[in-house]
């Protein structure tokens, strides 16, 4: 049964000024930092769509871009204004428009602005995964960089907005607008709407399904076009070439593709977080609208089931290349509002159980701890009923004895280490959930009384609470660690790039280590080629290969993932000696060799730091 409409709503701007501390909150919790990560595949392009000159002997970075459209609008306003700038305006407005399609599609559902704190609480303290948990599906609704993954989410989101609104037409046109940032982002989205169409075509009528496939075509033309143009023309055949599946899912990046590769730590995380919404269920919105995020979420787990099959069991390139587990992050947004909405209205029944249990459940931050504490929740709402109460609070009593085993096993069994969540956390937990209880249960019987200002309690404890969070995080790591506006030289690797963006001619080709990333973002300069940045094309994959395994002295890569394939490109470049070495500049035309110290090369060397040496080749 969905809850009743506050009394006494909030004023637009009121509920603006929420949207904008929303979007800085997420900010500031997430944090920014430009000129790594994403980014070492991101700036070079732009660098080269904005001056040709720039990379002009890279290979790759000549290549058709990620993301073409979105990198060559930052190309056109890096021109404008400068590229750290330009990225933290585009990311700042991101979040903004990120946080409003959160609002506006937790209003639409519940017509309770609790919810949509509470979701956001819940996203930036749950669900980001900015501690370094890996999410399943290898990617995040909201990240601490520009990314076009990440600016084509909100449109993604308006489109299931308008989706659930029975407004197909809108909802097709922002799905064509995020294809034209993302191509798969929008386009799978475009496909979960489509076949609801289908799926509903008699009560809808011919009409009505054919627009928005027209409204699809026209925004998302742009993009489509050239894709399937380039795909066609730069295709080679099969039987001569590597497949995708191979080099670029298996070896480069598993954590996008293989499900296999994602800790089960994750998928505990994101089934615990389903399962709490699931006991929401139960205050869903209108029928219509839960009908349709109920198929929009089976949709993308339907889909996610089909790319399991055919990438780990009978790989097949197309469904690879199509990345479902990405479309995961907005089956977690549903779970998140769905959650929150339960959370609200057990929050709002007033018993001092109740109370304690949800609002620890807003501070835990450890999925074992949040399903112990739902679980316990659970059966206290369903004590009336002997079998439920009998099996949640015995999973409950199963939940205390693993964290209870894995606190005290965790120094002689690292395997406990991932189950463990410390005295400190769990005490910090239970003793400010009762203080926050006590609070709020004695302040709701008298200031408390109206829903707006529960809502504004609400959302000042859920600051309070990523505040202290926060803060805590950079006592530990450093503000910088959190905040970079522009590049900073701060390992021995970024101070030799500089000296190389200042002291190199920029035509000039370098041989770099191919195990570490970001010599091009920092050196401005042309490298061979490095693990970091891959081809976009089939027909670039085998030569992206050859070229690892050449300047590693022929080593075959047979490796899954950075960390594997890392240690042998290492072992096999430090193998490198004279011979090798001008075999490799002869054959690519390098004019410079970057390598970690070392005193056997015979050729002139013209930096050194503790860690790298840059050797002149000719």
């Amino acid at each position: 049964m969905l809850q009743e409409i506050d009394a006494t709503p909030a004023r637009p701007w009121q509920d603006g000024v929420g949207i904008v501390l929303g979007a800085a909150a997420t900010m500031i919790y997430v944090g920014y930092n430009y000129g790594s990560g994403a980014h070492t595949e991101y700036i070079p392009w732009i660098r080269h769509l904005a001056d040709p000159g720039a990379f002009a002997r890279d290979w790759i970075i000549t290549s058709p871009a990620y993301h073409e459209n979105m990198l060559r609008f930052m190309a056109y306003l890096s021109k404008l204004i400068i590229l750290p700038q330009a990225f933290l305006i585009i990311h700042s407005l991101t979040a903004l428009l990120f946080v409003g399609t959160i609002f506006l599609i937790s209003q639409k559902l519940f017509k309770d602005r609790m919810v949509f704190y509470a979701t956001l609480f819940l996203l930036l303290h749950w669900g980001l995964d900015t501690a370094g948990a890996q999410a399943v599906g290898g990617n995040t609704l909201f990240s601490y960089q520009f990314a076009p993954h990440v600016v084509a989410v909100p449109f993604c989101i308006l489109a299931f907005y308008f989706f659930v609104d029975e407004r197909y037409v809108n909802a097709a046109l922002f799905a064509g607008l995020a294809t034209n940032i993302h191509f798969l982002l929008g386009s799978i989205t475009m496909m979960i709407i489509a076949g609801y169409l289908i799926f509903s075509a008699q009560s809808a009528g011919k009409r009505r399904m054919w627009l928005p496939f027209l409204a699809y075509g026209l925004a998302a033309a742009f993009t489509i076009i050239p894709v399937f143009y380039k795909q066609i023309t730069m295709a080679v055949p099969l039987q001569s070439r590597l497949p995708f599946t191979e080099i670029m899912a298996q070896m480069r990046a598993p954590h996008h593709y293989l499900p296999t590769t994602w800790p089960w730590s994750s998928y505990a995380r994101f089934l615990t977080f389903l399962l709490i919404a699931l006991a929401g269920v139960r205050h869903k919105p209108a029928q219509g609208m839960h009908r349709r995020v109920t198929f929009l979420c089976g949709s993308i787990i339907f889909l996610c089931l089909i790319g399991t099959v055919f990438v780990e069991v009978w790989p097949v390139d197309l469904i690879t290349k199509l990345q479902f587990f990405r479309m995961l992050i907005f089956v977690k947004l549903f779970a998140f509002m769905y959650a929150a909405n339960y959370l609200v209205i057990t929050l709002d029944d007033g018993e001092w159980p109740v109370c304690w249990a949800t609002l620890c459940l807003f501070l835990a931050d450890h999925y074992l701890l949040i399903a112990l504490l739902a679980c316990l929740l659970a059966g206290y709402h369903l004590r009336h009923n002997p079998y439920y109460r009998g099996v949640l609070w015995a999973t409950s009593g199963l939940l205390f004895i693993v964290l209870m085993a894995a606190l005290a096993l965790q120094a002689q069994q690292p395997a406990w280490q991932g189950l463990a969540v410390g005295w400190e956390p769990m005490m910090m937990v239970l003793v400010g959930g009762s203080i926050l209880a006590i609070s709020y249960h004695w302040a709701r019987a008298s200031w408390l009384s109206s829903k707006p200002r529960r809502a504004t309690a609400l959302a000042l404890l859920m600051l309070l609470v990523l505040t202290m969070d926060t803060a805590w995080s950079w006592h530990r790591h450093g503000l910088s660690h959190y905040f970079r506006y522009d590049l900073k030289a701060v390992t021995w690797w970024d101070r030799m790039s500089e000296w190389v963006s200042g002291n190199t001619p920029q035509d000039a080709l370098f041989i770099t280590p191919p195990y570490i990333g970001g010599f091009r973002v920092y050196a401005g300069r042309a490298i061979v080629s490095d693990f970091a940045v891959a081809p976009l094309w089939d027909k670039d994959f085998p030569e992206w290969k050859h070229r690892l395994e050449d300047i590693c002295g022929g080593t075959p890569l047979h490796c899954r993932g950075l960390a594997a394939c890392g240690e042998t490109m290492r072992a096999g470049y430090f193998n490198l000696r004279e011979e090798g070495i001008r075999r490799l500049a002869g054959r690519y035309e390098a004019d410079y060799f970057v390598c970690e110290r070392r005193d056997d090369l015979p050729f002139a060397m013209v930096y050194s730091n503790p860690l790298f040496m840059v050797f002149k080749l000719r």
